[in-house]
C-alpha cells in the first residue's frame, strides 16, 4: 500500500468517526498539536531522566495514535514502551535518538496529511 492510499484509509476511518468534516478537522488538528506537545515532553523527561513521565507521555502519544487510526505512530508507540519498560535506558541512546527520529517522522507525516485535506 502507498502512501496516498495509507493516508485516505487513515481519513475515511477518522471522520466515520467523527461525524462530520468540520468536527474531523477541527479535531484533527488538535490531535496534531497534542502531539508534538506530547513528543516534547516526551523528550524533556528523557533528559531529565524521568521515565515515568515520559511513559505517561508515551500513553497519551499512543491514545492520539488510535484515535487517528495512525498505524505507524502507535507501533513507534509500542516500541518505546518496550524501551521504556526496560533496563537497559542508558544503554540505548543510539535506539532512543533513532526512535525520535521516526516518532518526529510520524508526526510530520500527520501534520502533512492535515494539511492536505
Amino acid at each position: 500500500v502507498d502512501r496516498r492510499q495509507r493516508q485516505m484509509c487513515i481519513r475515511d476511518r477518522y471522520l466515520d468517526h467523527q461525524g462530520s468534516v468540520e468536527l474531523a478537522l477541527f479535531m484533527l488538528d488538535d490531535y496534531s498539536e497534542r502531539n508534538h506537545q506530547q513528543l516534547d515532553i516526551l523528550i524533556d523527561a528523557l533528559k531529565a531522566k524521568d521515565f515515568e513521565k515520559a511513559k505517561s507521555a508515551v500513553v497519551d502519544l499512543q491514545l492520539n495514535a488510535k484515535i487517528l487510526a495512525a498505524t505507524d505512530l502507535e507501533q513507534l508507540c509500542t516500541q518505546w514502551s518496550k524501551l521504556l519498560n526496560g533496563n537497559d535506558i542508558p544503554s540505548s541512546l543510539k535506539e532512543v535518538n533513532l526512535l525520535l527520529k521516526k516518532t518526529r517522522s510520524a508526526l510530520n507525516d500527520i501534520d502533512n496529511y492535515a494539511e492536505s485535506i
